[in-house]
């Protein structure tokens, strides 16, 4: 087994009579393997007349322990080229595997797209840009502290992975999963200033794959190792378990089917049950955070683009250069203040600075729906003028028919447990080859094939892939979903809008809900109240309030109870957006007054290094809305 002990054997020969004063012992090796050694061995035991019986005793003694350590070192040699044969076929299979993940992270991160269908060009990650990131450095009287770190290498180094365990969490599309990727290409590339230039292996899974696969050696095995690969689930466990250095990348908890299970191994992974030794990154949205195991772990949080580096990535990916054309496409994202503040969210600038600069005239959006639905006509129209004439009127009808995507995406998004991933053929059949093959081409959808491992006797059918598909992101996901919500709670088809959004959480499916405010009024009027029932979400319902285009009567009737029922705050805790989205709210509701309705304000500039605080003086409210006093102070940075 790979341990050494000594071991002695004492035997006594009684030679009662001998004709011969001299006998020859041998000792040679025998057994499978006597061939590849020439051990053999001759002792002459010596009888004279005048030998007294203990000096006897003494030299066969002494000639059978040489006997048995000739044997020793037969077993030691055998063994020895035993193990230097599994140590060269591990070494083999180790360089195989780590071959492996990288012609696979090779493929993930040179195929990625700004925009799904502009497919005629693509991006490696190493393009793109990060943006802000801070770090958790405690808590102190009650309130998380943040830190900013200078770049996202900071991330793996060993002063910032204390605990080995880290959660990195961002809101939908500021970069976590551009993030990873941008650790697999340093990995991959061996980067020099790169500190993760020193570790063995990276094992990167997404987390939406892992349904119903509790083993993370079979989810490598399935989902990372080539079809062919001779490579078992056991050789993994033996390959990890003799590096020195593993950092383990685990994307999109907020995604993954099995959050709630405690027997998958993702989950004794977190509560350090697993891979004690190894570095684990877990990327999530902030309203699943696994509260059972965040206390424990390093906190990191994804803070979005700011005018610095959305500069940086225009010149970089957009226009291939800096200057005059930089500032074309920033002068029109100043036209769009609504987008100023979206476009903290990476993956909304990115599309809106490609779709901009392909575009020659200006557009203006006033909401997030409005900035969505033009960039979902972009994707049907690029494709439809690659189109025959005889084909755009399929085109033109798929692009606005999709009353069946709309259930199947709500139904899996409503459900217990999130369904973001389907079987290619039979989402194909659910909504037709047509409407599928379309939104394929175009690319809302995104097929992958993953290794299914069959648990049959039948050696044929036991190893084979399995095509499955997802959005590109899951705000498309939303988007979708969010049409099927709007036309239910138009229609009144609806008796108890309580249990029917029961599973739709608000802070983790914002879109959602303000994609449908935004596309139908009578769903938007019914979704704010729902909202404002609940104190968690009344500040929530300031933003989808801000997706009616229009400030119609019932709009404004929704601002003035929002504004009326209690005093409105401003928090620092609140994103940028919302601190926003609420001034807004509050001056719709002043400039909606009667005449005599006096609004005094005035701004003070404090000794602060980022802010001006500005105050909102006493307001004199008409009897509809409220006589009471309000005192705000709005940090603007």
């Amino acid at each position: 087994m790979g341990d050494l002990c000594d071991i002695s054997l004492t035997v006594n020969f009684d030679f009662t009579v001998t004709t011969q004063n001299k006998v020859t012992v041998e000792c040679r090796a025998v057994g499978e393997n006597a061939e590849l050694f020439s051990l053999s061995t001759k002792v002459d035991l010596l009888f004279p007349n005048v030998l007294p019986t203990e000096q006897k005793s003494y030299t066969i003694t002494i000639t059978i322990i040489a006997v048995l350590v000739t044997m020793m070192i037969i077993t030691i040699i055998t063994a020895a080229v035993v193990i230097l044969m599994s140590i060269r076929e591990y070494s083999e299979k180790a360089t195989r595997f780590i071959d492996h993940l990288k012609a696979k992270y090779e493929i993930i991160y040179e195929s990625v797209q700004p925009i799904p269908f502009i497919k005629d060009r693509m991006y490696c990650v190493d393009k793109y840009l990060l943006g802000g990131i801070e770090y958790m450095t405690g808590i102190s009287e009650g309130k998380v502290q943040w830190d900013k770190l200078l770049s996202y290498q900071e991330l793996v180094k060993e002063n910032c992975l204390q605990t080995k365990r880290q959660i990195i969490e961002g809101e939908p599309g500021y970069g976590k999963s551009t993030l990873t990727l941008q650790l697999l290409y340093d990995w991959c590339k061996s980067l020099s200033k790169s500190p993760l230039r020193g570790v063995d292996v990276i094992i990167y899974l997404r987390l939406r794959q892992l349904g119903a696969v509790e083993s993370i050696f079979s989810a490598i095995r399935q989902f990372i190792l080539p079809m062919d690969s001779d490579i078992s689930e056991k050789d993994i466990k033996e390959i990890l378990n003799h590096m020195s250095s593993v950092l383990v990348l685990l994307d999109g908890f907020d995604e993954y089917p099995d959050q709630e299970s405690t027997e998958t191994d993702i989950y004794h992974i977190m509560k350090k049950n697993m891979f004690q030794g190894f570095n684990v990154i877990l990327t999530t949205r902030p309203s699943c955070v696994p509260q059972n195991v965040a206390p424990h772990l390093d906190r990191v949080r994804l803070t979005g683009f700011f005018e610095e580096a959305r500069r940086k990535y225009v010149g970089k990916a957009v226009v291939g250069k800096c200057g005059e054309a930089v500032d074309i496409i920033m002068r029109k994202l100043e036209e769009n203040p609504v987008l100023d503040d979206l476009c903290q969210v990476p993956l909304f600038f990115v599309m809106f600075a490609h779709i901009t600069y392909e575009n020659e005239h200006s557009l203006t959006f006033n909401s997030v729906t409005s900035f969505f639905r033009y960039m979902i006509s972009c994707f049907h129209s690029h494709m439809k003028n690659k189109m025959k004439d005889e084909n755009v009127t399929n085109f033109e009808l798929f692009e606005h028919e999709h009353k069946l995507l709309d259930k199947i995406v709500f139904e899996a998004l409503s459900g217990k447990n999130q369904k973001l991933l389907w079987n290619r053929e039979q989402l194909r059949n659910q909504l037709g080859h047509e409407f599928y093959d379309q939104y394929l081409r175009i690319g809302i959808f995104v097929e992958e094939e993953v290794l299914n491992i069959a648990d049959t006797p039948n050696v044929q059918i036991h190893i084979q892939y399995n095509t499955e598909v997802h959005f590109y992101h899951k705000t498309f996901c939303e988007w979708y979903a969010a049409h099927y919500v709007a036309e239910q709670l138009s229609s009144g088809n609806i008796d108890c809008i309580d249990y029917f959004l029961q599973n739709v959480d608000p802070f983790d499916l914002q879109y959602l809900y303000r994609f449908a405010c935004g596309l139908n009024k009578i769903a938007a009027k019914k979704i704010i109240q729902y909202l404002q029932q609940k104190n968690e979400s009344k500040k929530f319902a300031i933003l989808c309030m801000l997706e009616q285009e229009d400030k119609t009567e019932r709009f404004l009737n929704s601002v003035s109870s929002l504004v009326s029922s209690e005093v409105t705050y401003f928090n620092e805790d609140d994103s940028k957006l919302l601190q926003r989205s609420t001034l807004q709210i509050l001056d719709i509701a002043s400039k909606h007054q009667y005449t005599r309705t006096q609004v005094d304000k005035y701004t003070t500039t404090q000794v602060h290094k980022y802010s001006v605080w500005t105050s909102l003086r006493r307001r004199e409210l008409p009897n509809s809305l409220s006589n009471e006093v309000i005192v705000l102070y709005i940090p603007v940075i």
